[in-house]
Parts: C-alpha cells; sequence; structure tokens
C-alpha cells in the first residue's frame, strides 16, 4: 500500500507502518518506567513516615480478619512530615486499630494490625490556632499517636469513631 506525502509524492507504507511500531513500544517503555518510578517513589515514602518499620512488626497477618468498617481519613501526618491526604484508611476491632492505603500506594505499605496496647495517645489539640487566624484556616481538632515511637497525627472525630467502634471510651 502506497500512500502519499505532503508534496504527492508516494510513501511506502512499510516505513509510516515502522515508525508507528517505533513509537508504540517507546510508548510502551515510558509507562514501565513511569511505573517503576512510582513504586519506587511510594516505597520511599513508605520508609521515611516509618509505616515500613512498622509493617515489620504489625503487619496484618492470615488470623487477623479486617475491620467490618473502614474509615477514610482526609488527612494524617506521620514522621518526617510524611503526609497521607486522602489515601489512608483506618478501621478498629476491640483488639486491633486497622491502618491500610488505597491500592495505588501500596507499595511498601502493608496493612497493619496494631493491637491496642501499643497504641500510645500522645497529644490532643483542638484546632484553635491563633485567634486571628479565620477559623477555616486554624485547622481541625486533631490527635497525635503513637506506635513504636513512629507518630500518627489525624482528625479527632476518626479517632473518637474508631475508639466508639472498638467498644472504648475515646479520649478528651
Amino acid at each position: 500500500m502506497l500512500a502519499t506525502n505532503l508534496e504527492g509524492s508516494a510513501i511506502d507504507g512499510a516505513v509510516t507502518a515502522g515508525a508507528i511500531a517505533v513509537g508504540a513500544v517507546l510508548f510502551a517503555l515510558a509507562l514501565f518506567a513511569f511505573g517503576v518510578m512510582w513504586f519506587i517513589v511510594v516505597s520511599m515514602i513508605s520508609r521515611t513516615s516509618g509505616w515500613a518499620a512498622l509493617g515489620a512488626t504489625y503487619r496484618r497477618g492470615a488470623g487477623v480478619d479486617p475491620p467490618g468498617r473502614w474509615r477514610r481519613v482526609g488527612y494524617a501526618e506521620m514522621r518526617k512530615g510524611a503526609r497521607y491526604k486522602g489515601v489512608l484508611r483506618m478501621g478498629s476491632d476491640g483488639e486491633h486499630l486497622h491502618l491500610s492505603v488505597n491500592r495505588l500506594f501500596s507499595a511498601g505499605h502493608p496493612q497493619l494490625a496494631v493491637p491496642w496496647s501499643d497504641v500510645r495517645i500522645d497529644e490532643v489539640s483542638d484546632g484553635a490556632g491563633p485567634s486571628w487566624l479565620p477559623r477555616v484556616l486554624r485547622g481541625a481538632p486533631m490527635v497525635r499517636l503513637s506506635i513504636e515511637g513512629v507518630p500518627l497525627t489525624v482528625p479527632r472525630d476518626v479517632v473518637r469513631a474508631l475508639f466508639e467502634d472498638a467498644g472504648m471510651a475515646p479520649p478528651a
């Protein structure tokens, strides 16, 4: 099959098909490289935040069932300023605090089942902030938890709901 270029000269169809094939291969390689880069970056976040260290101890095993209800957490912060915005899920039962992330961010982030006896409440903030700031900018009330020295700061309303799901009295 012959095609024509802008000047009207004949072009061999095999050359055009070859160029398309090369473009497709380059596109596939770029997608693969992006996937590898994504895996590396998300795994580095896991190590920086302390999630990987917690995973070594608290990886949810086969004998631990996930909670019946997961709560999506809009904002959470861990060690070294690692922020989990909209990707963290938390659940609880009478024995464990369960932590998980969305599948897209699961590289290096195993599901965790932390016994409540290993969860410490370090600080409860009212989110007031400076009085001169508008209320919307002052921040939500937060709770700073600690698991084996790894901090986890989450909204107070989420922590209260998790405690209630576990049948425990929520923090003040």
